[in-house]
């Protein structure tokens, strides 16, 4: 049997070291950049750099998704103590002694290479190859069956970065480990266009000190990690000391704990910070925001720290339904029908690896869900009828209305 892994970041790489010590499973990785990682692999690539838009045209994972692939940024530190980070095959300390509680972007990769090395995940790898389409074989035309190199469930399509090569293969399975973080969720903001300073998204931000940044107002809107973490580095990096910017306006709608903290008062006291619990309205004019209490500030550049939303771009939608999309009312955070949010109920041999956004038990859940889909594979686990995972689906569907106060469509049931 054959699977197919699409991404070597944490969750690729832990479904291939459980997947692969099966005899009778070949496991093949496709990962679009030329090393493990993900996330944790730093690219200095992204949208929000001028000197990256000749790229756009040449880079097939752009051409594909429509932005460059996510990457954390360079100072970031991690919020939580390595051993919420870890597999269970392989500690922290066991690759160095000294390892830090809290660890840097470099240090998390040298643990994952680490990793790699132990179980000798390389091999299965094919590294500089983007998957542009994953599809199932009865539902070709006759013409593309005919590209497949056999006959089997899945047919997946990729392009060769290094050569601009594209090949076919044939899998019984394929599992999506790419994570959710490729598509940046980007509010809609009324007079947008209007605005002539800079607009990125947290996705793309790298350095503290970019030029987009020094001497300038900025306005963030976002009141979780990503919009809260980037104020802090604006202010005051940890590694490279108080930055060079004007003043950061900081917006959203749960921030109370953003006021409350000890370490922001200083910065608010200096006229550095100021935090506003709410959203922004619209755009007045080239420089002007106004938010929804009334206020109005000047702009210079305006981050969008407003998390991200599911994209699948290989998969299609249209011919093989595998899977539908609720974007309008869950802002693209949900999609099924799904058994236990990880299988779809239409094809049970397609995995969507731990995409529940379970905030520090990632590592916990990519784990649990690599060894299920081994079993599952391997027979020793059943799954229900199709009739009780759709019951188990309009379950979670009615916790999800409950929990979040919204009504999500039929097209998902």
């Amino acid at each position: 049997l054959k699977v197919a892994i699409i991404g070597a970041g944490p969750a690729g790489l832990v479904a291939t070291r459980h997947l692969s010590e099966s005899p009778n499973l070949q496991v093949t990785i496709f990962e679009v950049k030329d090393d493990i990682g993900g996330l944790w692999y730093y690219d200095e690539k992204n949208e929000a750099d001028p000197h990256f838009d000749s790229h756009k045209s040449k880079d097939p994972y752009y051409q594909l998704n429509g932005n460059y692939h996510a990457s954390m940024y360079t100072y970031l530190q991690s919020n939580l103590p390595y051993f919420m980070d870890a597999f269970k095959d392989l500690s922290h300390p066991e690759i160095d002694e000294n390892f830090p509680l809290y660890f840097n972007i470099a240090q998390q990769k040298s643990y994952l290479d680490a990793y790699t090395a132990k179980f000798d995940l390389k091999k299965h790898i094919e590294f500089n190859t983007l998957v542009k389409s994953v599809r199932l074989y009865k539902n070709l035309s006759t013409e593309d069956q005919a590209k497949a190199p056999e006959q089997r469930k899945f047919i997946v399509q990729t392009i060769s970065s290094a050569e601009n090569l594209t090949q076919y293969h044939a899998f019984d399975y394929v599992i999506v480990a790419t994570g959710e973080h490729s598509k940046p969720y980007i509010p809609p903001i009324q007079n947008i266009d209007k605005f002539k300073g800079k607009v990125i998204t947290a996705k793309d931000f790298r350095q503290p000190n970019a030029d987009y940044l020094k001497d300038k107002k900025i306005m963030v809107l976002g009141s979780s990690f990503s919009a809260t973490d980037l104020t802090a580095q604006m202010l005051e990096n940890p590694y490279v000391g108080p930055q060079p910017i004007e003043k950061i306006t900081l917006v959203g709608r749960k921030l109370a704990y953003m006021h409350a903290s000890e370490d922001m008062k200083p910065f608010i006291e200096r006229g550095k910070l100021s935090i506003i619990v709410g959203e922004i309205k619209q755009v007045l004019n080239e420089n002007t925001i106004q938010l929804a209490d009334g206020s109005t500030h000047e702009v210079d550049t305006l981050i969008l720290g407003t998390g991200y939303e599911f994209s699948f771009p290989f998969l299609d939608l249209e011919k093989d339904k595998i899977i539908d999309f609720n974007p309008k009312n869950f802002r693209g955070k949900f999609f099924g029908p799904l058994y236990k949010r990880f299988i779809p109920i239409r094809e049970p041999d397609l995995f969507f690896l731990g995409m529940l956004n379970a905030a520090g038990l990632s590592i916990s859940i990519f784990e649990i869900h690599a060894m299920l889909i081994k079993y599952i594979i391997q027979g020793k686990i059943k799954l229900p009828s199709k009739e009780q995972m759709v019951q188990s689906f309009l379950q979670d569907l009615n916790d999800i209305r409950f929990k979040h106060n919204i009504q999500l469509e039929n097209t998902l049931l």
